[in-house]
């Protein structure tokens, strides 16, 4: 991933930043109205804009298809009509998290909010226990926060003098789109590709609802600490037993297979991938420009040109889905492989 942040500095200050002007209410859907077809009021609270994350949580809830969830602003006045009299007709306890004066999500009252700050907070110390660890990339989005870290003293080969490192991607999302994880990562050194691999640590945003005071306003209970130092032990002991060379060739040889199987048709190869994965028209062709420059038409060498296209796309997200798709390419069933390539 390229990241959307220069530094690891830059990225904690935006994060700490918004952890002093979020807020969160835990509310009744009576006392949450759409006032114009991008802004809603709480009462007792006060108006918020509303992004187009919490605008999808909000016609889900409602069971309403967002392409005529968007359409409805054509005529004044439907897209609020409908959304307040769905909102008030069956009454529910919501949880609506803002920041900046604008609603970013609308979730379940049971969603429990370990954020970025408390994740960094706990991650960061643990992290630095390890020797000449790398910050490869850090990002922050609408939906999630990305970090990946490798650490150099773990090297190996997939083939004589195809380098490899081991890492981690730690992601994260206070509005719903991800749990709280830890995935292996290896880095190509040729090319600085990485790989998205196996999941070593994942902690869903679900639980017993979290505290709030008179007005709603959700605030950390001294569970969600507890929580959280459960996490960062986790964390901890999960990193001293993933982090040896041992695991790492553990995760490298599925790799090592795949520079065996060959490709004889690449680019019904790659028409075939892009239709399985979803990837765009650009995808596709920059996908083919990869591959054929890499002089190599293996398993291996598809995965790599999926996973550099994280070099040429701009959304962290989408960035993180092409790396992890490398991975989900090298772990294909030998049927599947065959039927893709055939």
């Amino acid at each position: 991933m390229k990241g959307n942040y220069e530094s690891l500095t830059s990225l904690a200050q935006e994060i700490e930043r918004q952890e002093k002007v979020k807020n969160d209410y835990l509310v009744s859907t009576t006392a949450v109205s759409m006032i114009d077809p991008d802004q809603i009021s709480i009462e007792g609270v006060g108006d918020f804009s509303v992004n187009d994350n919490a605008h999808s949580q909000i016609a889900a809830r409602l069971n309403i298809p967002r392409k005529y969830y968007d359409r409805m602003t054509e005529v004044e006045g439907l897209r609020e009509y409908n959304v307040n009299a769905l909102m008030h007709e069956k009454p529910e306890r919501r949880m609506v998290r803002t920041l900046d004066g604008t609603t970013r999500a609308f979730l379940s009252n049971s969603f429990k909010p370990y954020d970025n700050f408390d994740i960094l907070k706990t991650a960061l110390p643990v992290l630095q226990e390890f020797p000449d660890l790398q910050v490869k990339s850090q990002s922050l989005t609408d939906t999630r926060m990305y970090l990946q870290i490798m650490f150099p003293t773990l090297r190996s080969e997939i083939t004589v003098g195809d380098v490899v490192n081991y890492g981690i991607t730690l992601r994260n999302s206070e509005v719903g789109h991800s749990s709280v994880a830890v995935e292996s990562t290896v880095w190509r050194l040729v090319c600085q590709n990485g790989m998205i691999s196996s999941s070593l640590l994942k902690k869903y945003h679900a639980g017993r609802r979290v505290n709030e005071d008179a007005s709603g306003n959700i605030y950390q209970s001294d569970t969600i600490s507890a929580d959280i130092r459960a996490f960062q032990l986790q964390l901890r002991d999960i990193l001293k037993s993933s982090l040896t060379q041992d695991k790492f060739e553990e995760i490298l040889n599925p790799m090592r297979d795949a520079t065996e199987r060959k490709i004889e048709k690449p680019q019904a190869a790659v028409e075939n991938i892009t239709e399985r994965f979803g990837l765009t028209k650009n995808e596709s062709e920059l996908t083919s420009r990869n591959l054929i420059r890499s002089g190599e038409l293996t398993q291996w060498s598809m995965a790599n040109s999926i996973t550099a296209l994280a070099h040429d796309l701009e959304s962290p997200d989408r960035q993180y889905e092409v790396e992890k798709m490398g991975a989900e390419i090298i772990t294909l069933k030998d049927h599947e492989w065959e039927k893709l390539t055939a």
